[in-house]
């Protein structure tokens, strides 16, 4: 209600200081930023670009003293617009604020965002980012090689030794942008449109740049996480910075054949032609690109291909081949190569290992032999030492995904959470596969152990008092396995496999046969 009255208030304002006839337009474009800012909160740059705009075109003189004048304009173009920008952008705000509020403290994974990375400091991650400026001017003049992903180790962080070409990258890339940005400047009043567009470019990757702070949960603006954002570089983030590019282009063009092909401005079709050979160039790039999105496996194939010393690109690729080969028959020991280059690139990072160990244990069941009457694996000496890289590789996640807890209850504390406040998280599916991992090798009481962390973590998921209830009966105490099996069916009535699991076993311990009845076909406790 209150933000409606803002929305509604805004709108009376600028009406009355602009007249009512500008009604219509003025609700039309709150509404387009509102849906804009709540779409992508990187949107609020439309501010941004309309106030560059009034800056480039519509100043009028209406002062000698050059800074009154700049400041009487654009008061008259705050009453006459900006609130209507502003009442949806301040929206947004305040919901974001209190959806985080809700919410445990965001993660911003160093894996994603090197930047991030707690050896890295704050000038070295700045010059990193400045780097990656470079890396997009590039794309742009010729996207040759495109990728999904960019994460951890791809980009390598800045060493200030300079010892290597790509540490020189960030050099030419900052020289590359001042120089820009100088030039435009000085030509501010003979090619204004460059200036526009420049710094429509500048100004709408700076949310996404990691060069300016974005404070997610009330970090300081000092906090160097604050100025880090999720990813350190991708290509979507040129998405709105295209617009300014491609009015560079034009400009470029059209001054290029001016230089290059005289009298050109009387033969317009010679710029128009250019243009047209670009637009090609890059739309046969883009058709091209289409097939790499083909399919999830077709994907990470091409960002390895581009990416090779990225984590994400190797664990992804292994991840889509066991979607599409769930067994592991065709294609497991591909599978586990890729889940092997992403641990070589880092091993500190609890999905790689969690997957990793998985992968092992398919490995280990494709060579063991399906019991009779339903008994399930029965594993085998050739399957035991894949069982055994399983344990060990889940074994390497179990501290990192403690560490991660603990580095949720710090955050939480500092926002004044109080202890009890405070659940533990963490990755149950490391415990999950973990247990099965040593029920694989009958060290039931490890399973165990792990089975009751994972409850710990998911108390509402069955599959957690499922998997206790099954190490229960393999080491051969049905009595205990009834509870969990009960718990199991109060939380999913559901479960097939848990009711007649507890049938079975009441069958063993309950001779006199009063726990369990047949109804209709079906048993009933």
């Amino acid at each position: 209600v209150a933000l409606s009255a803002l929305g509604a208030s805004t709108l009376a304002l600028v009406c009355l200081a602009g007249g009512w006839g500008r009604l219509l337009p003025l609700l039309l474009l709150m509404i387009a930023t509102a849906i804009g800012v709540f779409c992508k909160e990187s949107g609020v740059v439309v501010l941004g670009v309309v106030m560059l705009y009034d800056f480039v075109y519509r100043i009028r003189q209406k002062h000698p003293n050059g800074l009154v004048n700049l400041l009487s304009n654009f008061r008259e173009f705050a009453l006459q617009g900006y609130v209507v920008l502003a009442a949806p952008i301040l929206a947004m705000c305040y919901t974001r604020a209190w959806v985080f509020q809700q919410l445990r403290p965001p993660e911003l994974p160093w894996v994603d965002n090197p930047l991030a990375m707690p050896s890295v400091g704050f000038w070295t991650a700045r010059l990193t980012a400045i780097k990656v400026v470079g890396k997009y001017f590039w794309l742009l003049l010729w996207p040759r090689w495109l990728s999904c992903d960019y994460s951890y180790n791809q980009i390598p962080i800045v060493n200030w030794h300079f010892s290597t070409w790509e540490d020189w990258k960030a050099i030419v890339a900052l020289a590359s942008v001042v120089i820009v940005v100088l030039v435009v400047i000085r030509n501010y009043h003979r090619n204004k449109a460059l200036f526009f567009f420049v710094f429509l470019f500048f100004g709408s990757f700076l949310p996404s740049s990691n060069l300016i702070p974005n404070p997610t949960f009330g970090q300081s603006m000092s906090d160097k996480n604050s100025w880090c954002i999720g990813s350190i570089m991708a290509e979507r983030f040129m998405y709105t910075p295209l617009i300014g590019f491609a009015g560079c282009a034009v400009l470029a063009t059209y001054a290029l054949c001016r230089r290059v092909v005289p009298h050109s401005d009387g033969v317009p079709w010679v710029p128009s032609a250019a243009l047209g050979l670009i637009v090609v160039a890059y739309g046969v790039r883009a058709y091209n690109r289409n097939f790499d999105w083909e399919d999830d496996v077709r994907l990470w194939e091409s960002a390895v291909q581009v990416c090779p010393n990225s984590f994400k690109s190797h664990k992804s690729l292994a991840f889509a081949l066991y979607e599409k080969d769930p067994d592991g028959r065709n294609s497991i020991d591909r599978i586990i190569a890729e889940g092997e280059k992403a641990r070589d690139v880092t091993d500190k990072t609890q999905i790689v290992l969690l997957h990793l160990g998985a992968y092992y244990r398919l490995k280990g069941d494709l060579y063991a032999v399906h019991g009779t009457n339903g008994a399930g694996l029965i594993p085998t000496a050739e399957g035991m030492p894949w069982y055994q890289k399983s344990v060990d590789a889940l074994q390497k996640a179990v501290p990192l995904d403690r560490e991660f807890n603990a580095d949720n209850r710090r955050k939480e504390l500092k926002r004044g959470r109080t202890p009890d406040q405070i659940p533990d998280i963490g990755n149950h599916e490391i415990y999950w596969n973990l247990g099965i991992s040593y029920m694989r090798m009958s060290q039931y009481q490890p399973a165990l152990d792990a089975y009751l962390y994972m409850r710990h973590l998911v108390p509402t998921n069955p599959d957690a008092y499922l998997s206790m209830a099954s190490t229960y009966l393999s080491s051969g105490h049905p009595e205990e396995a009834v509870i969990p099996l009960m718990q199991a069916l109060l939380i999913d009535s559901g479960r097939v496999q848990a009711m007649q699991l507890l049938v079975d076993v009441y069958h063993q311990i309950d001779h006199e046969g009063c726990a369990a009845v047949m109804v209709e076909g079906h048993p009933r406790l």
